[in-house]
């Protein structure tokens, strides 16, 4: 039978014994992962400014749908309902989506 010490995974590492947090671990993991590959992802104020530019054209309403579903985890339907979205919502939200897709990429 093996003792802990030596099973191989993540909880015998020595780095994240360290400090004791999994998840700041697997953070630095991820950091330094993007460094490698010569990651060129975008600052969240940056994305979310690109977001917003892609969105410009519809209307405020709409707009603060898309966000809603997307911030709050609020359904298609209720954040339809919420913001006063009349009509096709999914379709309308579906369009946002694409457009978002097709402008940042």
């Amino acid at each position: 039978m093996r003792d802990f010490d030596d099973y191989d995974d993540d909880r015998a590492d020595p780095e994240l014994a360290a400090d004791g947090d999994p998840e700041a671990y697997l953070l630095r993991l991820e950091e330094e992962e993007a460094e490698e590959k010569g990651s060129k992802s975008r600052p969240k104020g940056a994305l979310m400014k690109a977001v917003q530019n892609a969105l410009a054209e519809f209307p405020d309403h709409e707009r603060e749908m898309f966000f809603m579903v997307f911030s709050e985890g609020v359904s298609i339907a209720e954040a339809a309902r919420q913001c006063g979205v009349k009509g096709a919502a999914s379709a309308k939200f579906n369009r946002m989506l694409a457009l978002v897709r097709e402008k940042i990429g």
